[in-house]
């Protein structure tokens, strides 16, 4: 996405403008529009600042090392010299108390926008701001009804204040780190040089600040590959990003099964299609497709509802298991749904031996009576889709966490259940 365009994007995400009082201009204002008008203001400035913010702290980090690099015209690159610079630009990013970049910006916009928030000190409601249930002016803000599907790629949602305000403080890190990207070339190599340098310091600040640059390294290369890949927002750019992520394979074979070289084979081993997979466990039970923004349930192995061993029919997937999710909040959210079968299809890794298909991050450490947040389970056999069989709609398909064959089935039989949320 150009950067105009994204700007553009951004603008409207982060401030909506203010055509909500559109025909109203003659009318005094109530105190509920009034405070609505001072959450939009909030809203703009706080965003811009925060963009502002994080996109001076890299930079400053950055034109350290450039310095260090530039002026000794090193045979091999060494960024020491900058580390002392850098720990305390990413520690201003990453500090873990209400004094960071993003605490401050959250709680600005947090008290001007959120009514259930302690602090609040507005008059309009939380249905006034996201246009849910029944507002209390006529021309509310509408967040849920026009941004659920924009910040669903960031993983976030736009159901609550609180949603949107992480949706905000997403798309602000994103174009931060596209402007970084496109001012210096060689940010990657140079922040991941700067990572090591971080592992040996010994400065209160390290934790806090190597967990920004790592995190700011992750957002510039979501696939490892060396070169940025910043894409901020829910569109494809056609010719430029693959529609679905990558098969995992990169291996060719002949008919007797042998290796050979892929040159020329047209296997998928040799071309390699679509975007590397990409996953972040996010540490309370839920993992990240970076590739889709489908966020995914965990399993575990400690008779929770979590269970890999748990099945359910057809029916009861949604009605059981999705709805106690729901229920309870799960990872603070309140939107977990049955998968459909193309779904559960792109988190297949198809390079990893038979019965463990699945990435590490949806199978490590599972052992009796772990739970979602200490170990990750593969559901035992086959998992349910939320996709009926149309020609014979008493069955509906399945897919095996084995192998990934698709298999379809009586909607009375038991399969497992993979939860998700998100997606367009």
């Amino acid at each position: 996405m150009g950067m105009t365009k994204f700007r553009a994007a951004c603008a409207i995400v982060a401030a909506f403008v203010f055509t909500v009082y559109i025909g109203t201009a003659a009318a005094a204002p109530s105190d509920q529009s009034s405070s609505l008008e001072k959450c939009q203001k909030t809203a703009q400035k706080e965003v811009l600042s925060y963009t502002s913010s994080l996109q001076k702290s890299v930079a400053s980090c950055l034109m350290k090392i450039a310095g260090e690099v530039v002026k000794e015209d090193q045979a091999v690159v060494d960024v020491s010299g900058a580390t002392s610079s850098c720990l305390s630009k990413f520690h201003k990013i990453g500090r873990a108390d209400s004094k960071s970049i993003a605490a401050k910006t959250a709680s600005k916009v947090t008290g001007a926008c959120d009514a259930e928030a302690a602090g609040f000190g507005g008059d309009h409601s939380s249905e006034d701001v996201l246009g849910t249930g029944t507002p209390n002016v006529d021309q509310p803000l509408d967040v849920a009804g026009n941004l659920g599907n924009y910040c669903g790629f960031f993983a976030t949602g736009a159901s609550t204040v609180a949603e949107w305000i992480d949706c905000l403080q997403s798309a602000a890190e994103c174009e931060a780190n596209q402007q970084i990207s496109l001012e210096f070339p060689r940010a990657i190599e140079w922040l991941t040089l700067m990572d090591t340098e971080f592992d040996s310091a010994s400065s209160s600040k390290k934790a806090d600040a190597q967990a920004a640059l790592q995190s700011v390294l992750a957002a510039l290369d979501t696939d490892f590959d060396g070169e940025p890949d910043i894409k901020c927002g829910p569109g494809l750019v056609p010719g430029v990003d693959p529609i679905v992520p990558a098969t995992g394979v990169t291996l060719c074979y002949n008919d007797a099964g042998a290796t050979i070289a892929c040159a020329g084979t047209g296997q998928d081993g040799e071309l390699q299609f679509g975007r590397a997979l990409s996953f972040l466990d996010n540490g309370d039970g839920t993992i990240t497709d970076l590739n889709t923004g489908l966020v995914w349930e965990k399993k575990s192995d400690d008779d929770s509802i979590h269970d890999k061993d748990l099945t359910y029919s057809f029916g009861d997937a949604a009605a059981v298991h999705v709805a106690a999710l729901n229920s309870a909040t799960f990872a603070d959210y309140d939107d977990w749904r049955v998968p459909n079968v193309k779904e559960l299809g792109v988190i297949c890794d198809y390079s990893r031996p038979n019965n463990s298909v699945l990435p590490v991050e949806f199978n490590t450490g599972c052992l009796n009576g772990c739970t979602v947040t200490t170990c990750s389970c593969a559901v035992s056999g086959f998992r349910w889709s939320s996709t009926p069989h149309d020609p014979l709609p008493t069955l509906a398909w399945a897919v095996s966490s084995s192998d990934c064959d698709h298999s379809k089935a009586g909607q009375t039989v038991a399969r497992g259940l993979r939860a998700v949320r998100g997606g367009p």
